[in-house]
């Protein structure tokens, strides 16, 4: 098999560059999808953030709504007396933006290093990533940001 390919086990595979197999998209994410799986997180990410913007603003024009977010301790319960299922969706959308933040973090972390995520987690497994003496190191690597970011795109 080629370096840095790896057979999936779950959806039977070999992929290209493999970085992970995404349980939300059913899919692996490899060579051919990877700066397409990253947009769309972005695109999802920049969504929820545009919703919890949008449910915050709604509750704080109600009538009975706080006239502001701040503070917290206070104006979080009025603004689900105010509107319960609105808050619940906003809730619901901020949660979400946790697990996108570390997800676009982890991929960042990945193309700022020029590995994928399973290179990342499970680097001590891969003779590639090693250097003679035994110790980690990344062939991969152009040495700046920039650099790396077009091998990425390409």
């Amino acid at each position: 098999k080629p370096l840095r390919a790896k057979h999936c086990k779950t959806c039977n595979h070999c992929v290209a560059r493999f970085d992970h197999h995404c349980h939300w998209m059913d899919n692996c994410i490899g060579v051919n999808n990877h700066k397409w799986f990253v947009l769309l997180i972005t695109l999802v990410y920049l969504g929820h953030i545009f919703w919890v913007k949008i449910v915050i603003y709604y509750i704080c024009d109600l009538p009975y709504g706080p006239t502001t977010i701040f503070p917290l301790t206070t104006n979080l319960p009025l603004m689900y007396y105010a509107a319960p299922l609105i808050f619940f969706s906003g809730l619901g959308h901020f949660v979400q933006i946790f697990w996108e933040t570390m997800t676009l973090y982890s991929n960042y972390q990945g193309i700022r290093q020029n590995l994928t995520y399973n290179e990342m987690q499970n680097g001590n497994r891969y003779h590639y990533l090693k250097s003679p003496n035994g110790y980690n190191f990344n062939p991969f690597d152009r040495g700046n940001l920039v650099d790396n970011i077009k091998v990425w795109l390409n």
